[in-house]
């Protein structure tokens, strides 16, 4: 009989949303390579339309509403994925040995998503985007060699 122990209660947690972890890491990488620069752009323009004027910003961002839109739609899925995966990581404890790399997932995920999050409010009111959380700041700089240690770890016995 196996006794329970942290480290294997923790795999068995962690190795449910192991295969949700990677892909929230490739979208939402995949994510900030597609739209970064143009969301960078899109706060430009909000900044000067809104020192301009709402009349100029909506008329100039018009052409823009679907890209807008389908922004939105992929930041928030993003958001809700992200915050079912840190549910489970909240829960558990993880083992010494993984325990950093547990965190800096964490940290990342919550930046990622504030971020997100912030985006998405400036994206519907076509207000300047929030600059409190980056999308890569230094809490991601290890975020996928963390999430390689944990997989790694999770998935060798």
């Amino acid at each position: 009989m196996i006794t329970p122990t942290p480290e294997n209660s923790y795999k068995s947690e962690m190795a449910m949303i192991a295969q949700n972890i990677r892909d929230w890491q490739i979208k939402t990488n995949d994510f900030g390579s597609t739209y970064g620069s143009d969301l960078g752009s899109l706060q430009t323009i909000f900044i000067i339309g809104n020192e301009i004027g709402r009349g100029w910003l909506l008329e100039a961002v018009k052409k823009d509403q679907p890209f807008i839109d389908n922004v939105i739609q992929i930041e928030t899925q993003l958001s809700v994925q992200g915050k079912d995966i840190l549910n489970t990581m909240n829960l558990v404890t993880p083992p010494e040995e993984i325990a950093a790399s547990h965190t800096v997932i964490v940290q990342c995920m919550q930046e990622r998503i504030a971020s997100m999050e912030e985006q998405i409010i400036g994206l519907e009111n076509l207000i300047p985007m929030g600059s409190e959380h980056s999308f890569v700041g230094p809490e991601c700089y290890s975020f996928d060699a963390a999430v390689e240690k944990i997989l790694d770890y999770v998935n060798n016995p």
